[in-house]
Order: C-alpha cells, then structure tokens, then sequence
C-alpha cells in the first residue's frame, strides 16, 4: 500500500500533466482557428517586401504644417490647423532620428507599416463576424493589406494612414459591444474615437456613430446605457470640448481646426472668384493672399504653387525626379 502523501503527489501530477495537455490543446485550437489570419500575413508581408521597397518615404506640402504644429505644441501654444496628436508622433520620429529628415521619414513610414498591419487582425475578426467561409475571409484581409489606394498612404507623412488603422480598430470594438454588450468595448471604442480625432479632426463623427449604436443596442434590449460605458463616452466628448476651449482661448477660434475654413477660402482664392465679389474689401484681402500674404491661407498657397512649380520641374528633369522617382510611378492616378 502507497503511503497516502506518495498517491496525493501522483494525483496532483496526473492532474497537472492534463491540465498543461488541455491548455496546449486550446492553444492550438486558437493557433488553427486563425489559420486564415495566419496566411493572410504572410501574403501582405510577402507583397510589403517587394511593394514597399520601390517608394522613399516623402514629406508633402500637408507634412510642413504638421512639423510647425509640432514646435507650436512643444512650447506650450495650442495650433490652430493641426490637432495635436500626428504632429506630435512626428516630434518624437525627429527625436528618435537626430532630426535627420531622411531617418525622421524612415521611422514614421514603419511605424505607420506596423500600425496597420496591427489593425489588420482587427479587419479579420470584423470579416470572420460577417463571413463564415475561412476562404473568402482570408481574402478580404489579402484585399485590405494590398490595396494601393489604402497602402500608399504609409509612406506618406500625413495622418491617413493611422487614420485608416484606427477606424478599423474602432469598428471592431463597436461590433463586440453589440455581441456581447460589455462597456469595456464602449470604453475603448470611446477612448479609440478620442485618440482618432486629435489624429484627425474628422474622426469626431465616430463619437456619433458609437452614440448612435449605443442608443440602438438600449432600444433593441430595453435596457440603459451601462454607466461605466456613458460615463467614458461623455468624459471623451469634454476632452473634445476641452481642447476646442484652449483653442479658443489661445486663438480666438472654438473648434478643432481651422483647415477646413482655410480649405474653403483657398479654393476661392485659386478660382478667382474673389474678384467677382461686389464687397470689394473681401476681395481685396482674399487677392493679398494670393500674390503671398502671411496669413496661413497666403501659405498654403504659396506652397501649393511651389509644389506644383517643383512637380512640373521633375516631369522635365530626371536628374530631380531621384528622390520622388518612385513614388510618382507608382501613384500615377492615385489621385485622379
């Protein structure tokens, strides 16, 4: 007979060496489950080597304005144009770099590479909700990571790609809220929309879109809002109002940014449509803009007409065309 401490040892053993088997079971049960995901990654990584190494990560004339918002921040003062978030990655990427513009570049080009890959799990899980087929799921994540007109983006210095990344990443955590309905995904979606909009001002319709799902889901169950979940969506949306009061504050301006405005005066401007205006002091100031005034709609269009006057100077002299050579190939009607 085995004394009773020798057979409570080997039970505790058997027990244990099922235990591991169970969980190591379930580990490959998770690994398979993503098989999908798995060989998605692999297409986009395979396709990112030999897609990737044909641009040069570029600054565009968007990417100047971030670099000043950047310094502004840096010294206390809220920018008018650009909302804080991308041009303070930006800072840290010219920290990390020594301020050389070509590492600078570099740096912000793979982190936004690996953000979206990142974000490219998320797309998966948002297509596994809607489509059972394992084919056709990995299929839409091949699709999302090779598309040019999303991928471009990441080798440009402008915030469309975090941009791209972050509204997948919110739409999944919208899309587990309505499945399970546990604040924690409204929480972070909340937080989610928060970051993408001092990213992006435009991101503030994610705010109404999360508001909108989460009034939906309370109907459709008769229940209200968790408290945990509205007290993060409103503390998100006085964070938006926050800002826009420092703005205010510090530039007579209550909103995010004032690109937008400055968008509309500019297209005025560059059409000549201020000349037809019958308030002639308007047109005046709308006219010293264009011929370079100081204000930063005079800038944007004087940088505009620098862009545009070095673009044509690389479409007549290969020896320039270097350091864009690649980019304007491959965007050739990118834009169109």
């Amino acid at each position: 007979m085995r004394p009773p401490i020798t057979e409570y040892k080997r039970s505790v053993r058997r027990i244990l060496t099922r235990t591991r088997a169970g969980f190591r079971a379930d580990a490959m049960k998770k690994f398979m489950k993503l098989g999908p995901l798995w060989i998605a990654y692999v297409i986009n990584a395979l396709y990112s080597l030999q897609y990737y190494p044909k641009f040069n990560f570029v600054s565009l004339f968007d990417t100047a304005s971030y670099m000043q918002a950047g310094s502004r921040i840096l010294s206390g003062q809220v920018d008018r144009l650009r909302t804080p978030a991308y041009p303070l990655f930006l800072m840290l990427c010219s920290f990390l770099s020594g301020g050389e513009g070509d590492k600078m570049r570099l740096f912000a080009g793979i982190i936004q590479i690996a953000v979206f890959f990142i974000s490219m799990y998320f797309f998966y899980r948002i297509a596994e909700h809607f489509i059972e087929n394992a084919f056709l799921q990995c299929f839409a994540v091949v699709v999302y990571g090779c598309a040019s007109i999303i991928i471009n983006y990441h080798v440009m210095l402008l915030t469309e790609s975090f941009s791209i990344s972050g509204i997948v990443i919110f739409a999944f955590l919208l899309i587990r809220y309505v499945e399970t309905n546990r604040p924690l995904f409204i929480i972070w979606a909340s937080a989610a929309a928060w970051i993408i909009t001092m990213i992006r001002p435009s991101g503030l319709f994610l705010f109404v879109a999360a508001a909108l799902l989460m009034a939906g889901v309370c109907v459709n169950r008769r229940t209200a809002p968790p408290k945990s979940a509205l007290i993060a969506f409103m503390l998100s949306v006085a964070l938006i109002f926050g800002y826009m009061g420092l703005n205010l504050w510090q530039n007579k301006y209550f909103g995010l940014s004032s690109v937008s405005d400055i968008n509309q005066f500019y297209d005025v401007a560059i059409a000549g449509i201020c000349k037809d205006n019958s308030d002639q002091e308007i047109a005046k100031a709308l006219q010293e803009q264009i011929d370079g005034g100081l204000s930063p709609l005079g800038a944007a269009i004087e940088t505009e007409r620098n862009f545009a006057s070095y673009d044509r100077s690389i479409e007549s002299d290969h020896s320039i065309r270097k350091p864009f050579g690649a980019i304007s190939r491959n965007l050739s009607g990118f834009y169109g």
